[in-house]
């Protein structure tokens, strides 16, 4: 658990730090990320009026195992089981998320709306209903 949270710890550092370099050395355009207001930049997600759809052309790629091994399904941290290297699956509740471009889309809100009730194969083992 110790070398999780310091992988954790770690990216989400590397993360802040890339942000205010970013901040600091390209300033903020009218609609960009970093502005005033969130628009979202066109990219595999974008499309469709919610803006999380998925280009399937763009599914899949290569993760690292390591990566893999400590997902877990952000909303209640069962685990993910990887399907046809395109998406990772809780199989108690059926969100899918997706893997674009070897990057594991893992939001809440993607997760439900690609859930697929016909996955769940599995109840938990740690009491959870």
């Amino acid at each position: 658990m110790g070398r999780l949270f310091r992988i954790l710890l770690g990216i989400g550092i590397g993360f802040g730090v890339f942000l205010l370099v970013r901040r600091f050395f390209f300033p903020a355009e009218s609609g960009s990320m970093v502005g005033e207001s969130f628009a979202p930049a066109p990219g595999p997600l974008m499309g469709g009026d919610d803006g999380l759809t998925i280009n399937e052309a763009d599914l899949g790629g290569e993760v690292a195992p390591d990566l893999l091994e400590i997902l877990v399904d952000p909303v209640d941290k069962q685990p993910l089981e990887l399907v046809d290297g395109k998406w990772l699956v809780n199989r108690r509740t059926g969100r899918r998320y997706p893997i674009v471009t070897g990057i594991p889309i893992m939001l809440p809100e993607v997760g439900e709306k690609y859930r697929d009730a016909s996955l769940v194969t599995a109840q938990s083992d740690n009491g959870h209903a």
